[in-house]
């Protein structure tokens, strides 16, 4: 077969272009760190590396989530512990006014603290997060968690009880939000007296005032006593021509032994003074039940004090009862100031009803105290769940990029091997295609 010149200069050419091409590619390996830039080059290992790479990115996403309701629990802790503090000061403050030498201008000088508190709390609870939504809100994150009504004079909750749930795992979501509905509201009162009309029987009426006033001197005692006796009555017989009106009060306790004290009424120095019946067969227990100036009866934690209108009242009968406040911790810090901005030491009347408010108010700011605590226990566990989390998500993503550094990263020894020996082969062709063009049929022939 004859092989023309022509062809053996085609031949070295395409040989030397394969070659540096070779040459190319080895170099790109080894700048670029890749064995491929192009999914045809290894149609497999492409397809896995892209898979990797949705998988690196979507552990990314979860990291940033995590960031996130991090940021967000951490301002929310931080909330409740400022929310806790004033909780405190509150505390202090209704214990100091419950001091018996201080006078009605020393109370109210500790009211206008409270309503720095009251001022303070409000504030805390309408805490917006970074991108200026309220944090308590729910999902009405652009609402504000609590507007005071002016016409109820209580602070309302605005928004819902949404919790807002962040993916920060492949099978896990957390909880990056609380509303307040959850965490401020339902905070847990004081057992307060209630009271019914039941002058007519068949139609009883839930009323605030009758004609006695009932005050607490002792809520655990008040509430034990509602949980072991029962059918706690009050009726007032209207005083009639020549007879004083008179005041039974009855109930029956837990052996089912019916108690009943009986009392006349009469006026003392413009008050109203209660009398032991001399006819009732435990008319001395009825006097022991008596307060300090008679003008009341002191019974199962409760004082039953005699209003004006218990000489003129047509016969009446008031069924008391008890139940828990339900309320927020913005509520009980603003009727702590009225009762203590109002307060009127001076009288009898007044002192009780300050001390029944300072009280109220402590049981409340206990039980809002342990819905803080609860609260700020649930965060910390997420912010340590979260934390889990971020180092199984960094385990993951380092994982998965050794498994995508195996399919594509260039070994450098082994291309660097490659460059000198595909170098070395260059030089050779360069070498031998220079000696076979210099022959010719004219330098064979001299």
């Amino acid at each position: 077969m004859r092989v023309s010149t022509e062809q053996i200069y085609r031949s070295n050419i395409d040989q030397l272009n394969k070659l540096n091409t070779q040459i190319a590619k080895t170099q790109e390996q080894i700048s670029s760190g890749e064995r491929f830039s192009q999914p045809s080059e290894d149609p497999l290992a492409s397809g896995q590396v892209l898979k990797l790479d949705k998988e690196l990115a979507r552990t990314e996403q979860y990291q940033n989530n995590i960031d996130t309701t991090e940021r967000r629990l951490d301002l929310e802790e931080t909330t409740l512990d400022a929310l806790n503090n004033a909780n405190i000061r509150l505390q202090e403050i209704a214990t100091q006014a419950g001091n018996g030498t201080l006078s009605s201008d020393d109370i109210a000088l500790l009211a206008s603290e409270v309503k720095e508190l009251v001022g303070e709390i409000e504030g805390l609870v309408n805490t917006r997060d970074t991108q200026g939504e309220y944090l308590f809100s729910g999902y009405q994150g652009l609402t504000r968690a609590y507007d005071y009504n002016e016409t109820t004079g209580q602070y309302e909750f605005q928004g819902d009880g949404g919790q807002r749930y962040i993916q920060v795992g492949p099978d896990y979501q957390v909880a990056s939000t609380d509303s307040a509905l959850e965490i401020f509201e339902g905070a847990e009162g004081a057992f307060q007296p209630q009271m019914t009309d039941t002058t007519d029987s068949l139609n009883p009426v839930s009323i605030d005032s009758s004609f006695f006033t009932p005050y607490v001197d002792d809520y655990t005692e008040f509430e034990e006593f509602m949980a072991d006796n029962s059918d706690f009555q009050v009726d007032l017989t209207a005083a009639s021509v020549g007879v004083d009106a008179a005041l039974t009060v009855s109930y029956t306790d837990a052996d089912g032994v019916s108690q009943t004290f009986v009392y006349t009424l009469s006026e003392v120095d413009g008050a109203v003074t209660l009398t032991p019946d001399a006819a009732q067969s435990n008319a001395d227990e009825a006097a022991a039940l008596l307060n300090e100036d008679g003008t009341g009866v002191v019974i199962g934690g409760l004082e039953l004090l005699m209003n004006d209108s218990a000489l003129t009242d047509p016969d009446t009968s008031v069924s008391l009862s008890g139940a828990h406040d339900s309320d927020n911790i913005l509520n009980y810090a603003n009727d702590l100031y009225q009762a203590m901005k109002n307060a009127d030491v001076d009288s009898y009347e007044g002192k009780l009803s300050l001390q029944q408010s300072l009280a109220s108010a402590l049981t409340a700011i206990e039980s809002v105290q342990e819905q803080n605590i609860s609260a700020r226990a649930s965060i910390g566990a997420r912010i340590n769940a979260i934390d889990d989390q971020r180092t199984v998500n960094d385990e993951y993503s380092l994982y998965t990029e050794t498994a995508r550094s195996n399919l594509i990263d260039t070994d450098l020894t082994e291309a660097a091997s490659q460059l000198a020996l595909q170098k070395t082969t260059l030089e050779a062709s360069y070498s031998s295609f220079n000696i076979i063009t210099g022959l010719s049929l004219f330098n064979y022939l001299s």
